[in-house]
């Protein structure tokens, strides 16, 4: 009788174990099985402050794939999601959906869209505990707080005026450069500057006078580079197609006697004399400059649309560039050739 109720008792508390867990992931359960919610159902969800579910709801949207994720825009579920993540005080969150909405960035996504993402990136880069604290503007020193909707224009309209200085500068300077890479940088750095200022202020004057200030030295040093990748790429593509005769060893035949006779000499083959690592360095080297090239060329068509004239051909004989060099590397130097 003892054995029998212990085991009754037993069979009673795993029973009631095994409900705990299943109760315990019903609301889980639940969540998961419950239609996916529109995009003005998100968005009405964060205008009525229910931040905390809508954070669960909007990662559960944005880890939709292939057709289920076709009704979203992910850059814009992913701003939300970032303004999301400040009103709950997660500043990191925050900055890592704004990664990822830049990611997302593709040729169709509308325009202010995507510079207010780039705006809110460079904003939340540029704050701590919650706060941007100007360097330029009139309020210098005192933090605008990013989990207040009311003082997100004044943060942007800050913002703004921080990036002016520090690009203008970085602009000037690279302006007077000799090298490539300074001017690439100032490109980029227009780049950001110009969402800024679409979105602090619906205009892009200073980020095209300031790129007009880039695009004769970047012009000329890109114009520059690429009339001696060129060349360069032809010489090394006619060194490494030099043919070079493979040895061959003298062959002898024996006929019934015994006797050895020296065999007909076989036509000789031939192999190319290749890359050496120098040439392979080179090659690699070449093609990282030109892909620079194109993409700090097809930026600053992007950027600065009224200073971009001679920037297409440019891009063009990049591209034209990392394909030659490209099929050099690649080529066969191994196989036996006959002239």
């Amino acid at each position: 009788m003892r054995k029998m109720y212990a085991t009754a008792v037993h069979s009673g508390a795993w029973i009631l174990a095994v409900a705990a867990v299943v109760f315990s992931t019903l609301p889980a359960l639940a969540a998961e099985l419950a239609p996916l919610p529109t995009t003005e159902e998100l968005k009405a969800a964060y205008d009525a402050g229910q931040y905390q579910p809508l954070l669960t709801k909007l990662t559960r949207v944005l880890n939709l794939k292939g057709d289920a994720a076709k009704p979203y825009d992910r850059v814009d579920l992913e701003l939300l999601r970032a303004n999301t993540a400040l009103q709950l005080k997660q500043q990191s969150l925050a900055g890592a959906s704004l990664e990822e909405a830049v990611k997302a960035i593709t040729p169709q996504t509308p325009p202010k869209l995507a510079n207010e993402v780039i705006a809110m990136r460079a904003l939340v880069k540029r704050s701590s505990a919650l706060a941007f604290t100007p360097k330029t503007d009139a309020g210098k020193g005192k933090p605008i707080s990013l989990t207040d909707p009311a003082q997100r224009k004044p943060a942007m309209e800050a913002l703004l005026a921080d990036c002016k200085a520090e690009v203008a500068a970085k602009t000037k300077a690279a302006a007077s450069s000799k090298s490539l890479l300074p001017i690439i940088a100032g490109i980029n750095g227009i780049d950001e500057l110009r969402a800024i200022e679409m979105t602090a202020a619906e205009t892009d004057t200073a980020s095209q006078d300031i790129a007009g200030e880039l695009a004769s030295q970047a012009a000329s040093l890109m114009d520059e580079a690429m009339k001696k990748f060129t060349p360069r790429i032809n010489r090394i593509r006619d060194d490494a197609n030099v043919l070079v005769a493979n040895p061959q060893q003298q062959e002898t035949v024996t006929d019934k006697k015994g006797k050895k006779t020296k065999a007909a000499a076989k036509p000789t083959t031939y192999h190319k004399m290749g890359l050496n690592s120098n040439y392979t360095r080179e090659l690699n080297a070449i093609v990282d400059t030109c892909q620079r090239i194109s993409s700090a060329c097809k930026d600053f068509t992007r950027v600065a649309p009224r200073h971009a004239t001679n920037f297409k051909s440019i891009s063009d004989a990049a591209d034209q560039a990392v394909k030659d060099a490209t099929e050099v590397l690649n080529a066969d130097y191994k196989s036996s050739v006959t002239k």
